[in-house]
């Protein structure tokens, strides 16, 4: 089931499948969000309760072994919408005995959507009624409709930053993107996803700008409570993770 919130600046459609956003709107008309291709047909899946994945999808806690889908199970769940107006939504999901096959852990998920003025505010509040302790992770994948391809774009941070960039997957390695970013700013382009994503960390920036070549703001994401950025795209696409 499909659920908008309105407002004077932004029209979002979300969705109970994932909890996921399916479009922003801005108040320009303009779609925001990725629209889905073959290559990624997602628009904004939630990463919950691991981001990545584990080797052949295994991994072992209390010498027992468990197996979890790429990104966690809460992209494929069926969220129930517990609060509803024109400008907000709560949606849940609770462990129960499917999830406890991936993940042995009880837990109630609540993902937040709230309308203010121009921002859409996402809270995620992971509550754990069990009596261990939980160990997990949560994100947003959120793709960005690029429609003049990847070179048309870049990302602005807020600050400079000499971060460090670790590829995710398929092997580890570091590099220095400094090499990559200057004066705050990383130029988008095919070659800088061939390897995949990286993962940015040790930011001193509260938010990055994600513009085209002429300066025309697309979105502004604010990641101050969060401790790492992830950027991925697929060469010769036109959108960004």
């Amino acid at each position: 089931m499909n659920y908008i919130l309105k407002n004077e600046s932004l029209t979002v459609t979300i969705n109970d499948t994932g909890a996921e956003i399916l479009s922003i709107i801005n108040e320009a008309g303009e779609e925001v969000v990725h629209q889905g291709c073959d290559v990624y047909p997602k628009h904004c899946p939630i990463c919950f309760p691991v981001i990545g994945g584990f080797p052949d999808g295994i991994y072992s806690y209390n010498n027992k072994s468990y197996k979890i889908n790429f990104h966690g199970f809460a992209a494929s769940s069926v969220f129930e919408a517990v609060k509803v107006s024109d400008t907000e939504i709560s949606f849940k999901i609770s462990s129960n005995e499917e999830t406890l096959k991936a993940f042995p852990f009880n837990f109630d998920l609540y993902v937040n959507y709230t309308l203010k003025d121009k921002d859409l505010i996402t809270d995620y509040v992971i509550k754990n009624t069990g009596d261990d302790v939980m160990y997990y992770s949560v994100g947003s994948h959120t793709g960005y409709k690029l429609d003049k391809g990847l070179k048309g774009y870049r990302i602005k941070f807020q600050r400079e930053e000499d971060s460090l960039g670790v590829k995710l997957l398929p092997d580890n390695y570091s590099f220095s993107v400094s090499e990559m970013i200057k004066n705050g700013v990383l130029q988008l382009d095919d070659k800088l996803f061939k390897k995949g994503c990286f993962t940015l960390t040790d930011l001193s920036s509260d938010y990055l700008i994600l513009e085209d070549n002429d300066g025309k703001e697309i979105a502004k994401l604010d990641f101050s409570e969060f401790k790492y950025v992830t950027v991925w795209s697929v060469p010769d696409n036109k959108y960004v993770c």
